[in-house]
């Protein structure tokens, strides 16, 4: 179930949720998604460190 609409960066989910369901009152759940990115660099001796010097 998901109505493809998106909310400003800006804005509280809370707040988009509580107006979103004024406007529309049959929409009663939400699921609010967030990504998260990580950037590691292999600690030395670490085999990978060496593998990915060599392929960069």
């Amino acid at each position: 179930m998901t109505t493809g609409q998106t909310f400003p960066a800006t804005a509280l989910v809370e707040v988009w949720a509580l107006k979103h369901t004024g406007l529309h009152p049959t929409h009663r759940q939400f699921k609010a998604t967030a990504e998260t990115f990580w950037r590691v660099t292999p600690a030395e001796g670490n085999p990978y460190r060496e593998h990915d010097a060599q392929g960069a």
